[in-house]
């Protein structure tokens, strides 16, 4: 059976398998403005980012969904 286009970009991103996990390597980060409870957590656990240049941040749910006036 031919790989999906899901499994090709896997497969070609794959860095390590074990164990049933997989280790990808991910060129891009797009976080959202939910983003700040992971944040708090990495800073809680003493991790950082690793290439803060390689990310990019979206505001998300700012649209009323009634009308177009934020009261």
């Amino acid at each position: 059976m031919p790989a999906t286009m899901f499994d090709k970009i896997w497969d070609a991103h794959t860095i390590l398998e074990r164990e049933g996990n997989t280790l990808l390597h991910v060129a891009f980060h797009l976080c959202h403005d939910g983003s700040a409870a992971g944040f708090a957590k990495l800073k809680e656990r003493g991790i950082e980012v690793r290439r803060p240049d390689r990310m990019a941040g979206t505001p998300d749910h700012y649209v009323p969904t009634t009308s177009r006036r934020i009261e």
